[in-house]
């Protein structure tokens, strides 16, 4: 995968601003989609890009759920991100699967010791790195 632009930080922090005043989309600012523009914004821009196959091919939640009957959240973060890693091992920048609520779960991008991703009522859904299921390190 592809390796950290020397600049990684500072566009990290730029795509949390603008991510953050993001409304919930399928497909757009989805938790997926969320962890796929942090990976690939971080990250040398030629391919292969994060996300692939799966990024780009559902608009609704009923496209996300047709994607999740013939893959877990787990298969789809090791096709899409590629080198699985111990949750507490994450570091800035990588992606974490986090709980959702209700037996769900979401991805997020580790932000030091919490994983961020886009809430569906809006805003920051913030979670404890602590409490992570499997992360991916990012370039």
């Amino acid at each position: 995968m592809p390796a950290r632009l020397a600049d990684w930080p500072d566009r990290f922090e730029r795509l949390l601003q603008r991510m953050e005043r993001a409304e919930f989309d399928w497909g757009w600012a989805d938790c997926f989609t969320w962890a796929c523009k942090f990976a690939n914004e971080l990250t040398d821009p030629s391919p292969p890009r994060y996300g692939d196959p799966f990024l780009g091919q559902y608009r609704t939640r009923l496209g996300a759920l047709r994607i999740l009957q013939r893959y877990s959240m787990r298969d789809i973060g090791d096709i899409a991100f590629g080198h699985r890693i111990p949750p507490l091992c994450a570091q800035r920048g990588d992606i974490a699967l986090v709980p959702a609520g209700d037996g769900q779960h979401a991805f997020a991008v580790v932000d030091h010791e919490r994983c961020l991703g886009p809430a569906t009522t809006g805003g920051l859904a913030v979670v404890p790195l602590s409490e992570a299921l499997v992360a991916w390190r990012i370039g």
